[in-house]
């Protein structure tokens, strides 16, 4: 079968909240997956099928096909935000997971793991998976680590380990770059001046 067209339809299945049909047709887009290079024989054999007296119609019909390429890391976000929606926690973490192996350093399949680990109220393994993208991106990750000791902090600010998780956050950023944090310094006058 076309896996792009079982991408597809499952994508219009899984917006319908059809999960089930969706299931069927995303594992069916994997099982019949084809990588770049194997896509671009098939579409050019496909624009073989297609009138070549219309070369306009043909070139814009295969340009228009080229562009609509799902990737397979795409179909894993598709069936990881399928089984999200249908609350299989486990299952959509092992997609997102697969993402995260194909594309480290992008935060999309991070992103997608930890916010489904705390929709959940798994608070400890989201912030592990914030922090492994802090490893593969110090800024950012540290950026979004900060957000997450925030939200938690809103959720219970009964429980203290988040301000003190949020402060040694902070105490280690400033630490490493204390150049950057000038307008928090003070200068004090030596008290034995010209000594």
């Amino acid at each position: 079968g076309d896996f792009m067209a079982s991408c597809y339809l499952g994508r219009i299945l899984l917006f319908q909240k059809r999960f089930q049909e969706a299931e069927l047709l995303l594992k069916a887009a994997l099982n019949n997956y084809r990588d770049k290079r194997t896509y671009n024989r098939y579409k050019d054999s496909l624009g073989a099928f297609i009138s070549a007296r219309d070369p306009a119609t043909r070139k814009c019909i295969l340009q228009k096909y080229q562009k609509k390429y799902f990737d397979i890391v795409a179909i894993h976000y598709l069936l990881g935000e399928l089984y999200q929606r249908w609350n299989d926690v486990e299952k959509s973490a092992s997609e997102y997971k697969y993402i995260i192996k194909a594309t480290p350093k992008f935060i999309g399949g991070y992103y997608k793991l930890w916010r489904l680990y705390e929709k959940s109220g798994r608070y400890e393994e989201a912030e592990k998976t914030i922090i492994d993208f802090v490893a593969k991106e110090k800024k950012a990750g540290r950026d979004e680590l900060q957000y997450f000791y925030k939200r938690m902090i809103r959720r219970s600010a009964a429980e203290h380990k988040w301000y003190h998780k949020a402060g040694s956050l902070l105490h280690r950023i400033a630490f490493e770059n204390p150049a950057g944090f000038e307008w928090d310094s003070l200068y004090a006058e030596p008290d034995f001046p010209g000594k």
